[in-house]
């Protein structure tokens, strides 16, 4: 397999995985630049740093024996070397010739591009792209051919196909001695990770690779297509040595506990157990605080490779348009930031391809022929907003209602019920496209559906706003992270269930009384709004017809600007709760996010809040 080719000539794999991880970077800063360069903004400043990753990629290389590397390198530092000079920026067919200059280089290592490419044709869904992985257990794993085994059997469970393992499957079976796993499959990178952390005794998975179709193949210069990516974080050293203490203080604490615990029952009145146990709060609140920070990062990681991406696209659909990015000092923690980058890439290439309008078309419509888009970013309280905005055709409520009717989606009473907002989230159906010919680019009937799927299975949301002949803005509203989750438990049929307190408006009382019909639907009256009422207990057994009950709290919550009242049988409190995915088979259960295990042992359902009012859309 191409992982046994992963050292370079002449250096140890450890040398090996440092190099081509500050290659990748320096290709990075190279197609950064290069780009800013061909719009006109690059400063004397990023010239010179354009320069310096040149000439500091061409050493690295040479020192490695990467021969055509090196020449690569010092072709692009010729080219930039009159720009310090002061000479006249390049053509922008000089920059597409030095961007296909680092994009040779990329291959030649074996590291793949950051983004799909605008101009490249998606891969059939027959030849599904390779991962190379990594796997290290315990020191003290006692059955190691065991745990490896059982990792292969993961990835199967993940709806994956393991392509090659070293050592093989057959070795691992006759127990033979070794240290670690290597494995390419085939599959979504994302379940299988998932599943494989969740083998015991495993401590470590290191994505080293995202091959492409077929058999593993090498660049001209021999190295093994391999792309170094560690998940690894640069973290600051006092945020390591603030968390070394508080993991100090909460051993210490957690003797005390155990020592108070212990002389409860002999009547000691030595030590105060609840003050143990609020210290041993505070800390872990600290501890959560200190560990969250850490894993924070700057959008700027994520919103880098799209520059590119839209410089292609441009090329590709031969629309004109301006791209601006704002709010990159962001910060986001580092797994929401991996999950949502499929997402805004998908918008992105939508915002070009049914968003933008042709040159002339803007013309007539007295629109500038240049179009705008926009990706923002900025934090409001715990929540990271990103939203991708464009000026172009927007979106007709009344074409997406006859297009529904058209696909079969909807009968023509039904989609006329559609208020304006309901119409334009037919766009998230799966397999919904207004498009009539598909594209390379999007117009697949793809991917909206993907897009929110993606977004709320985090614990995000996505709006959209559109006006016709105005443009199109798409919100995600993310959590900080998506480990921990504040919730408000409550309990219905005698089981606890967690409902996210951002989705939470009020707790309102639910009287028989108090309930109104329009139609035989129950509605409530909230505020000066009249809102359907339905019973969580019911909506989690799959039936939306029933009667309210004395004794009923009522819960309103909101998705996607639509507010519903659920009715629960009482209130257990609000906690914060580490949220655990249900496994392959409930994953994808309508209404549930996951799971938590209480403080009492307990184990609560974890609501998904749009997926539970989208389910009562149908069903009701």
């Amino acid at each position: 397999m191409a992982g046994r080719g992963a050292s370079l000539p002449g250096l140890s794999e450890e040398e090996s995985r440092l190099f081509l991880q500050e290659a990748g970077e320096l290709l990075d800063t190279l197609e950064e630049g290069l780009v800013a360069l061909g719009q006109g903004a690059a400063s004397p400043d990023q010239v010179n740093l354009l320069f310096r990753a040149a000439h500091t990629l061409k050493g690295n290389a040479g020192a490695a024996g990467l021969e055509e590397v090196a020449r690569r390198a010092h072709d692009l530092e010729n080219e930039l070397e009159p720009l310090r000079r002061g000479e006249p920026a390049p053509s922008r067919a000089d920059v597409d010739r030095m961007l296909a200059e680092v994009d040779a280089m990329r291959a030649e290592l074996g590291l793949a591009p950051e983004a799909p490419r605008a101009a490249e044709a998606e891969a059939p869904a027959d030849e599904e792209a390779e991962t190379e992985v990594e796997v290290r257990f315990s020191e003290q794993c006692p059955f190691l051919s065991v745990r490896s085994y059982q990792v292969l059997q993961a990835v199967r469970d993940a709806g994956g196909e393991v392509v090659a393992s070293e050592p093989d499957e057959a070795a691992i079976e006759a127990g033979e001695e070794f240290q670690r796993l290597r494995l390419r499959f085939r599959g979504s990178p994302e379940e299988v990770l998932r599943e494989i952390r969740a083998v015991p005794d495993v401590v470590r998975v290191e994505r080293i690779g995202q091959a492409p179709p077929g058999p593993a193949r090498t660049g001209g210069s021999g190295v093994a297509s391999l792309e170094s990516q560690a998940e690894t974080l640069r973290v600051e050293v006092r945020l390591l040595d603030h968390l070394m203490n508080l993991i100090g203080e909460l051993v210490v604490d957690r003797n005390r506990l155990g020592e108070a615990a212990r002389r409860l029952g002999t009547g000691h009145d030595g030590v105060s157990l609840d003050e143990v146990v609020e210290h041993l709060a505070r800390l872990s609140e600290e501890l959560q605080a200190t560990v969250t920070r850490a894993r924070m990062q700057p959008l700027s990681t994520l919103f880098r490779r799209f520059p590119r991406l839209m410089r292609d696209l441009e090329t590709s659909t031969g629309k004109s348009f301006d791209f601006v990015m704002e709010g990159e000092a962001t910060e986001l923690d580092r797994s929401v930031a991996t999950l949502i980058a499929d997402p805004l890439i998908h918008l992105l290439r939508n915002a070009v391809d049914h968003g933008v309008e042709p040159a002339e078309e803007r013309r007539r419509a007295g629109k500038p022929e240049r179009a705008r888009i926009e990706l923002r970013a900025w934090r409001e309280e715990n929540t990271i907003r990103i939203s991708v905005a464009d000026d172009g055709a927007g979106m007709d409520p009344e074409a997406l209602r006859r297009r529904a009717v058209e696909k079969g989606f909807l009968g023509a009473e039904q989609a006329q019920r559609l208020s304006d907002r309901e119409a334009i989230d037919l766009i998230f159906l799966p397999g919904f496209s207004t498009s009539r010919q598909v594209t390379e680019i999007s117009g697949r009937g793809v991917g909206m559906d993907v897009v929110r799927r993606n977004v709320e299975r985090i614990g995000g949301q996505v709006e959209v706003e559109s006006r016709p002949g105005r443009g199109t803005r798409f919100i995600l509203d993310l959590p900080l992270t998506v480990a921990i989750l504040r919730v408000l438990l409550v309990e219905v049929g005698g089981i606890a269930v967690a409902v996210p307190l951002g989705a939470i408006d009020e707790v309102v009382e639910v009287r028989p009384e108090r309930v109104e019909r329009v139609g035989s639907e129950p509605v409530l009256r909230w505020r000066d709004r009249v809102l359907s009422l339905a019973s969580l207990e019911a909506a989690l057994e799959g039936r939306w017809r029933w009667e309210p009950a004395a004794g009923q709290t009522g819960l309103v919550v909101h998705h996607q600007g639509r507010r519903q009242v659920w009715a629960v049988d009482r209130l257990l409190g609000d906690q914060e709760v580490v949220v655990k995915g249900l496994g392959r088979w409930l994953d994808e259960a309508r209404g549930l996010a996951g799971a938590a295990v209480l403080g009492d042992g307990r184990v609560a359902l974890v609501l998904d809040v749009g997926g539970v009012m989208l389910a009562a859309r149908v069903e009701g």
